[in-house]
């Protein structure tokens, strides 16, 4: 056994190098701990220390300096001598490594292992740039023909990717957000463009109609090497890098950083730009790319190259790289034309570029021409130079981005919010709610919303109406999101919450992005809270809907939590009669309140009896409430007040609960609103609330049996209500200078009693009674008690506003039920069935909201729809229940009109529709032969001059296409070439394969015919085809010194006896 006791630090020279900045912190922990006598687990990072080895039982004691880093296991310290146990350390718990790298934890250390490829460093902090962009399957790209859709001519070997949907990106004065790629070597904006064969980069290479098209919509080409490519051979990838999305791995956030960061270190170098923003790159690669006829010989000499686009969303701005990496077809050999370039039109604006080497041989040996860039085979341009516009959809994706960084917070502060109410009844009567004035001056007239009076959190739901009154819940904006802050804290909600719904959904059509974070509430999961009230004598109406009536002098438990430690207090005195007279009965006084962590809030009436008193924690707001107008609000801890009129005022409770007290006749009425996650959980005066009343009467004490609903108001009194008065110590009642709690308990006084107050009436004194409150009996028990007219109307008029209001509450909203997209063509009926539900069993009726479009019709929850026109229109429905309740839908229509010569992709909007509309026309698919927004044109399968020079193009009809699958017929081609694969080559005479010549010896390929020639030793005979052997001897050109033999193709010298050769086989030297 050997054990390592740790001494001191020390400074080695033979360690690894480390940097200065290191040395120095480690210099500063020695200067910490050197008080110490021995050394803390903190000491393991030095590289360095002075050790003692203990080997074995026999002590060899050896002081020496030595490099812990590399030991494996680590050294542990025995702790004696006060010295501490050492354990390593984990130094990846800090995520040390950047961009992506993975961190593995040694003994002393750590490695970081980086990106392949993409970053380097001790901590993976450099990038590693090359001359062009990562690309390939490795890299994460997608490829053309497996990753993406994309369609091919007749012969498959021109090809191009579906519209793609991209951010909205500037080139020149057009703004596109669909782009398309050709295995041809360029890209395109805007429009579809198929061409086999290059041209001039201009308007002209577009027949009329998409010229036109071009002029209105835009029309944008980059053009990095556009050349008849076989799309069979080679691969095309592409990579879309965006900073708002970059991925969920940490690899696929590395490459994003790494090929934005590249983009801009390039555009920064080589575009004269000194700052930028650049947010969204693509990088699209065409690899090993071979013409569409070839020989064997150019099979091993493919073209790869590649288009960057880098684009800052904030300055408007747009660069374009062309990179060559390796070209090499020979232009000559292949007669292959190409157009390197880029091209831009709309509103009769042109730009256009054409690089030199075009039209030429030399434009397949780009990469040994030094571009604009000052280096080999790389090109750089400007397409867009920035706009002071804002840019709306941008501001939406760096919104999105920056809080999906932190999605889980915002979820877990959004689910604490509140369903919304289901109408506007609902909304308007439920107390958590407030109106927003704010939200209606600054958007829609017809538009009502509310939001969550208290925080849930920091976070509130907004609950929006239409005109009638229906939850919308629409995705276009309009819509009940929800909130992240709170309208308290204005700054925050305007930053957060408004501005982004508003870059999102109002200016630009990304409405979708802000409904992820910002959900849409449908009230599916809204409960309305229940109501309980204390009016007039007081007269007791519990949560249960159990109502009785009690005299009590004194303050008594209202209602009281049993977990949540809710408590409403409430304080009675005498009752005075028209002439100002206490009487033997009772009225509310005061209310006193406290929510979990909240202020106490007390209301009571003023001396008068004509207004409130107000204060909360002590501080006396009668005055703010005086001066406040109505609906406003005053925050304090947990509790909110709200004035609703001048005799008036709503408190509410983050927990669920609400007050609503008023003073009226000179008595305070006081309405409780209770969600419904209280049940089980309350107790008091207003009872137990369960739904089940029979049990209301239940006096405080964990064994308590309630009374029974049908016992007198008298044994109500002392065997219940009695028993629910407070003790001093818990009174959460203000007392104003002079008063105390003893000022306010009686516990002998003696009641009157609502039976013998009716049993004792004389017919007179019924027959006023009745003429006031007809049959109710707590307003009658009132009017005898105090003969005040006033105060038993308040009484009725309390209670009959209650129940209302209850039953409102009660009353469930129907349900509607249609589907929210509606899919129609034009020509043909199209059906969408609507249908309802009421959980209440209440009688409801359907109704079209919207008109009635021509050739429609909507009978029994059936709407039918033939329409022979694209006239813009939209559909929406209301139901509505007998009780009040509502509900509407409003559907979004996609029409699609392919003229029954196309497949209609309702997925896809028309170019100038936007996802937030609720009318959009879509796209067609259309059938062979047949093209235009809504295949109404026959294709014109000579648009894109498919047939080679020297040739005419004729079209044909779509029936013919259809069967032929041939898009156009070309002419014969002319005299010395012949067709191949849709070409017209030059016929190869000499070809060996397919020989069409009489050459005796040698034949030579020309452009339109061919010649013969001889070998080496022989002459083309006059006819011009046959050779004949040349006598070089007899022609004397053999320069033989000697002697000349002559022989086929050839002559042999040599010399007579006496001599040898010479080295040149022609001279002669006499032999030794």
């Amino acid at each position: 056994m050997s054990s390592i006791e740790i001494s001191k630090v020390s400074k080695v020279s033979k360690v690894s190098k480390v940097s200065k900045v290191a040395k120095y912190r480690r210099y500063r922990r020695y200067r910490r701990y050197r008080r110490f006598r021995t050394v803390d687990v903190r000491y393991q990072k030095y590289r360095s220390i002075a050790i003692r080895l203990n080997i074995g039982i026999e002590l060899s004691q050896v002081w020496r300096y030595f490099d812990i880093s590399n030991i494996e296991p680590a050294p542990v310290c025995i702790n004696f001598r006060r010295v501490l146990v050492a354990t390593d350390i984990d130094e990846c718990a800090s995520n040390p490594c950047e961009n992506g790298g993975t961190c593995a934890d040694k003994v002393n250390s750590f490695k970081c292992t980086c990106v392949y490829d993409l970053y380097q460093g001790s901590v993976c902090h450099e990038g590693i740039w090359y001359d062009y962009y990562q690309n390939g399957k490795k890299q994460g790209d997608r490829q053309l023909g497996y990753d993406a859709d994309y369609y091919c001519d007749w012969s498959g070997k021109s090809c191009a990717s579906d519209f793609m949907r991209i951010p909205k990106i500037q080139i020149f004065d057009g703004q596109y957000k669909r782009m398309k790629i050709y295995t041809n070597g360029y890209v395109t904006f805007g429009l579809n463009f198929e061409s086999r064969y290059p041209d001039r980069l201009s308007k002209n290479m577009l027949l009329n109609t998409k010229r036109n098209i071009a002029q209105k919509k835009g029309f944008a080409m980059l053009a990095p090497l556009w050349t008849d490519n076989d799309a069979r051979k080679g691969k095309v990838y592409y990579h879309i890098y965006d900073l708002t999305q970059p991925g969920s791995t940490l690899t696929d956030k590395a490459r994003v950083k790494h090929a934005v960061d590249h983009a801009k270190d390039d555009v920064i170098e080589n575009s004269g730009v000194s700052v930028t923003d650049i947010t969204w790159v693509m990088v699209i690669t065409w690899s090993d790319m071979l013409p569409r006829m070839y020989y064997s010989t150019e099979y091993d000499l493919p073209n790869t190259f590649q288009l960057v686009i880098a684009y800052d969303p904030s300055r408007f701005q747009t660069f374009v790289m062309y990179h060559y990496m390796d070209l090499g077809w020979d232009s000559e050999r292949t007669l292959r034309r190409s157009m390197i370039g880029y091209f831009s039109y709309k509103y009769s604006q042109e730009e256009s570029l054409q690089l030199a080497p075009s039209m030429k041989q030399t434009a397949f040996r780009m990469q040994n021409r030094k571009g604009n860039t000052g280096k080999y085979g790389r090109y750089m341009f400007t397409v867009a130079s920035g706009s002071h516009e804002v840019n709306y959809d941008q501001k939406c994706f760096n919104w999105f981005a920056g809080e999906m960084n932190w999605l889980s917070l915002v979820r877990f502060y959004l689910s604490w919010t509140l369903p919304c109410p289901c109408d506007i009844r609902l909304a308007a009567m439920d107390s958590r709610w407030r109106f927003d004035w704010s939200l209606y001056y600054r958007t829609y007239y017809d538009t009502k919303c509310f939001y969550e009076g208290i925080p849930s959190w920091y976070s509130s739901q907004e609950c929006c109406y239409n005109y009638g009154g229906s939850l919308i819940t629409t995705t276009d904006g309009r819509g009940s999101h929800v909130s992240l802050f709170h309208q308290r804290w204005e700054r925050e909600h305007e930053v957060y919450d408004v501005l982004p719904k508003q870059w999102c959904c109002q200016f630009s059509d990304n409405c979708n992005y802000f409904s992820f974070l910002r959900p849409i509430d449908y009230c599916w999961e809204y409960y309305p809270p229940f109501l309980g009230w204390f009016y007039g004598d007081p007269h007791i109406h519990t949560l249960d809907g159990f109502d009785y009536t009690f005299n009590g002098l004194g303050e008594y438990t209202l209602v009281e939590t049993t977990h949540d430690n809710f408590t409403l207090q409430g304080r009675t005195a005498k009752a005075r009669d028209a002439n100002g007279t206490e009487t033997d009965a009772t009225v509310f006084s005061a209310f006193a309140a406290r929510d979990v962590d909240s202020d106490t809030v007390h209301v009571g009436m003023n001396a008068k009896r004509d207004g409130l008193d107000i204060v909360v924690e002590g501080e006396d707001v009668t005055e703010w409430f005086k001066a406040a107008n109505l609906s406003d609000d005053k925050e304090f801890d947990n509790v909110t007040l709200t004035k609703t009129n001048v005799t008036q005022i709503k408190v509410s409770y983050k927990s669920g609960f609400s007050l609503t007290i008023g003073v009226s006749a000179q008595q305070l009425d006081i309405t409780v609103g209770v969600s419904d996650k209280f049940k089980n959980n309350t107790r008091g005066l207003m009872g137990g609330f369960n739904g089940d009343p029979t049990d209301d009467l239940l006096p405080p004490g964990e064994n308590a049996v309630p009374l029974s609903n049908s016992s007198s108001e008298k044994t109500i009194f002392y065997e219940f209500g009695e028993l629910w008065r407070i003790l001093k110590i818990d009174s959460l009642f203000h007392y104003a200078s002079g008063e105390s709690f003893s000022t306010f308990e009686n516990k002998e006084f003696k009641p009157l009693f609502l039976e013998d107050i009716v049993n004792n009436m004389t017919n007179t004194e019924r027959t006023k009674a009745e003429e006031l409150c007809g049959k109710n009996k707590e307003c009658i028990f009132d009017f005898a008690v105090t003969g005040n007219k006033d105060a038993a109307a308040a009484t009725l008029a309390t209670n009959s506003k209650n129940e209302e209001a209850a039953a409102t509450l009660a009353n469930a909203s129907p349900n509607i039920t249609v589907d929210k997209t509606f899919n129609v063509t034009v020509g043909r009926e199209n059906i969408l069935i609507v249908t309802t539900f009421d959980s209440d069993g209440d009688t409801v009726t359907v109704e079209l909201e919207s008109k009635l479009p021509y050739g429609a019709t909507f009978k029994d929850g059936k709407y039918k729809w033939s329409p022979t026109n694209m006239d813009p229109m939209n559909i929406s429905f209301s139901t509505s229940d007998d009780k009040g309740g509502v509900a509407a839908a409003e559907v979004t229509v996609n029409l699609c009109n392919c003229s029954g010569h196309g497949e209609c992709l309702f997925d896809l909007l028309a170019d100038g529709y936007e996802l937030k509309q609720i009318f959009r026309i879509v796209q067609c698919n259309c059938s062979i032969g047949w093209e235009g927004d809504h295949c109404e044109s026959d294709y014109d399968g000579c648009q894109d001059n498919p047939c080679t020079e020297g040739t005419n193009c004729t079209d044909v009809t779509p029936e013919v296409e259809l069967s032929t699958g041939k898009l156009f017929n070309c002419s014969q081609c002319p005299a010395g070439s012949e067709e191949n694969e849709g070409i017209c080559l030059p016929i190869n005479e000499c070809d060996p394969a397919k020989p069409k010549h009489d050459c005796e010896q040698i034949c030579v390929d020309q452009s339109t015919s061919f010649t013969c020639t001889c070998k080496d030793g022989y002459r083309l005979m006059p006819n011009k085809k046959n050779c004949t052997d040349i006598d070089e001897c007899t022609e004397r050109t053999a320069q033989c010194e000697q002697t000349c033999e002559n022989t086929n193709g050839s002559f042999v010298c040599s010399c007579v006896d006496g001599f040898t050769l010479n080295m040149d086989n022609k001279t002669c030297s006499i032999s030794k």
